[in-house]
Order: C-alpha cells, then sequence, then structure tokens
C-alpha cells in the first residue's frame, strides 16, 4: 500500500509540473482543452437531414440560398444554438461566401464576441498572438470549439474580417437593471463599443414578439450556452414589475434585448462603411432574425439601403413538414433540420 501511495504522490507531482509549466508557456488547462483537435466537429452538410424553403413554404435548397450571395451585402442566420447539423449548414454558407466566384471581399460578423474583445480577435487574425491567449482574453462562448472555430479559422486563413458584433454583456446587463439612459453616465471609452446613444426603439412587431415569448416563459435568444451575453444580463435584473408585461421591468428587459440588436447591426453597417463592396455573414440566434425584425429592424434604421437576407433555422422532427403557423415567413429562406 506504501508503495502505491508514493506512485500516487509521484504522479500528482508531474501534473502539477506539467500544468505550473502550460501557464508559464501560456498554454494553460483552459485555452489548452479548448483548442484540441480532438474536439473539433466531424458534422458536414452531407451529414445533415434537413429541407429548405422559402417564406412561404415553397421547396428549395441551399444551393437556392448561397445563390442570394451575389446580390445581399447581408446574410443573417438565425440558428438554433449549440445544434450540430444547424452548425455544419451555417458552415457550408459561410465556404460559399468566402470562396465566391467574385471579388467581394467575405466577413463573418458573430453574436458569439462581443465588441471590447474585437482589438483581441483583430491581433489573432493577423497572427500577432496564439490562439490560446486568444480565447484566454476574448471570453467565448463554451461551445466555440466545437460549432464556430471551423468558420474563424477558415476566414483567418482567407485573410477576411471576423466582427465581434455583440454588446459587451456588462452594459446589456446596465440597461435591464436601470433602463437605456443609464448608458448615458459611461464614459467615452465604454461607448466607443455601443452603438451611438440613443439607440433605436423596438418596432411594434418585434414587441410584440418579445412579449409572447415572454409570457410563454422562454427566454427570447433561444438559450445560448451558460456563459454567453444571453445567459447574464437580462435574468440578473430581476422579474418584471407587471405580469402582464408593461411594467418599467418589462420595458428594460426589452431594451437591453434590443440594445444586442443594435450593436450587431451598427457593427455591421461600420463595416459596409469601411468595406462598401463587402459580404457580410452573420450568425446570431434566431430570435434576433425571426419576422425580418429584431437585428434586420436596426440594420435598416443605420443603412437602410443595404440588402439583406434572412436564413431562419429551425430544428423539427420532420423537416418534410413545413408548418405554416410556425415556420412561414420566419426569414427568407426558412430551413429545417432534423432533431
Amino acid at each position: 500500500m506504501q508503495h502505491v501511495f508514493l506512485i500516487r504522490r509521484l504522479v500528482a507531482c508531474c501534473l502539477a509540473a506539467l500544468l505550473f509549466m502550460g501557464i508559464a508557456a501560456g498554454t494553460g488547462g483552459y485555452a489548452a482543452a479548448a483548442t484540441s483537435s480532438a474536439a473539433l466537429p466531424d458534422t458536414t452538410e452531407s451529414d445533415v437531414a434537413y429541407r429548405v424553403y422559402t417564406a412561404d413554404g415553397t421547396p428549395a435548397s441551399l444551393d437556392a440560398v448561397a445563390a442570394t450571395l451575389d446580390t445581399v451585402d447581408v446574410m443573417l442566420l438565425g440558428e438554433v444554438h449549440e445544434q450540430p447539423g444547424i452548425h455544419a449548414l451555417q458552415d457550408s454558407l459561410w465556404q460559399r461566401a468566402l470562396n465566391a466566384p467574385d471579388s467581394r471581399p467575405a466577413a463573418l460578423s458573430l453574436e458569439m464576441f462581443e465588441r471590447d474583445v474585437q482589438p483581441v480577435l483583430d491581433e489573432y487574425l493577423a497572427g500577432l498572438i496564439t490562439e490560446n491567449h486568444f480565447l484566454q482574453a476574448s471570453r467565448p462562448w463554451t461551445n466555440y470549439v466545437r460549432d464556430y472555430h471551423p468558420l474563424v479559422e477558415s476566414a483567418r486563413a482567407a485573410e477576411a474580417a471576423v466582427l465581434a458584433a455583440n454588446a459587451p454583456r456588462r452594459y446589456v446587463n446596465r440597461v435591464a437593471r436601470e433602463g437605456r439612459a443609464a448608458l448615458n453616465a459611461l464614459p467615452a471609452s465604454a461607448r466607443n463599443w455601443l452603438p451611438p446613444l440613443p439607440y433605436p426603439e423596438a418596432t411594434n412587431a418585434y414587441r410584440e414578439r418579445f412579449l409572447a415569448q415572454m409570457h410563454g416563459g422562454a427566454h427570447p435568444t433561444n438559450h445560448a450556452p451558460s456563459d454567453t451575453t444571453d445567459a447574464h444580463t437580462t435574468r440578473e435584473a430581476g422579474p418584471p414589475d407587471s405580469p402582464h408585461g408593461h411594467g418599467e421591468g418589462m420595458t428594460r428587459l426589452l431594451d437591453a434585448q434590443t440594445l444586442w440588436d443594435a450593436t450587431m447591426a451598427y457593427a455591421m453597417a461600420e463595416h459596409l462603411l469601411r468595406t462598401p463592396d463587402a459580404r457580410i455573414v452573420h450568425l446570431t440566434g434566431r430570435f434576433h432574425v425571426a419576422q425580418r425584425t429584431g437585428t434586420p429592424d436596426a440594420l435598416r434604421h443605420y443603412r437602410p439601403d443595404v440588402r439583406q437576407l434572412v436564413v431562419y433555422f429551425d430544428v423539427v422532427a420532420d423537416p418534410d413538414r413545413f408548418e405554416e403557423n410556425a415556420h412561414a415567413n420566419q426569414g427568407d429562406f426558412v430551413v429545417l433540420v432534423e432533431n
């Protein structure tokens, strides 16, 4: 038994030494696990059971969706988070945008990174820092490696822009707690990561969708991974003041939700000003783009001339069944993926 105890002590000491060396080299446990090639997905478009429809339920194809890349400036992909089949189809569309035969520069826009980490993301894309340091400093979602890493890496290899599009969660939480006017107290350095204040109000259609979703007991951003903006902002603000959704609390929650949309839209609008011929593929939770409201509303506010296309994804038991009540007009295209 004493020999077993000594062996265990030796193994423990060796592991501790390896961990210390990893931290010293900037490749600590979290980042090393996050970049393990064994964690990368192997699901591809050909592995996915899915059907594509137009807004009215007419059968279409992913090729038809990709063909619109020639005619739009922004393609918004509204996902159900953490669904491998959906991420495989999104990756396919991004690859087609990246490798389109024309000369328009593709850009990848992500809800999954907040705007204040854009300098860190740019440093990684330029090869100035390691991927481990990038992940340690950029607050990635817990499913980043499995679901978004391949897209970012292909953008990096092609020297394409990647936009950290979302509002920093701390400011969204401030709105949820104190209201949109509370952003005025932020210093200029903080407001740099937000759209110009005041940011646009929710449209009536978006407000109605938001209230219906909240009254139904579901969070409007489709339960993003646990360390995301979606999970940590509005929920900390406390319950709405009125069970009917007309109190100040519900208004603050809607304003917090709208800040995400306005920030993502403004990030894309800014990029289109810098690169007028760019083609942007934007990944976000489907609530942000359903029925062409939310982020599309805000993008129309900042750039009315921008040509947009919304692709709405859903996970269903039978992709061959297009349910009109659930799917009609949710996007310009609706993609149903088998669960």
